[in-house]
């Protein structure tokens, strides 16, 4: 049985520091998959607070979370792992918003076939 933990998203997170203010951190407002399992183009949007996210056995629920977490650490092995065409993460923290963009590159000669994270807009 697999933790439920592993399925909770808190998307906005709050640190404090030590004199006892809080930095607001970007949470995940949207994240869009296109070529997910190679089959399927996977949208979906965050709520305030815990998003739980909750499918059958093989649906792709931890796949799609290993992409997500790849592409916020620019983990090159995790993303190359991972079957997926192309990904958009929308980050908002108040009235700022950025997005990171992920395209793979279909090269064989590469170990690491990511052609392109944007720049965060």
């Amino acid at each position: 049985m697999q933790d439920l933990n592993s399925f909770l998203l808190v998307p906005f997170l709050r640190i404090p520091t030590k004199n006892k203010r809080t930095i607001k951190l970007f949470k995940v407002e949207k994240v869009e998959i296109d070529g997910f399992l190679h089959r399927f183009d996977a949208r979906c949007l965050f709520n305030e607070g815990v998003n739980i996210i909750i499918g059958r056995n093989g649906t792709g629920k931890t796949t799609f979370m290993n992409i997500l977490h790849s592409i916020l650490r620019v983990d090159l092995t995790g993303l190359s792992e991972n079957d997926f065409e192309s990904a958009k993460i929308t980050l908002i923290k108040g009235k700022k918003r950025k997005t990171v963009k992920v395209t793979k590159l279909k090269d064989d000669g590469y170990p690491y076939p990511i052609g392109r994270i944007s720049d965060i807009k």
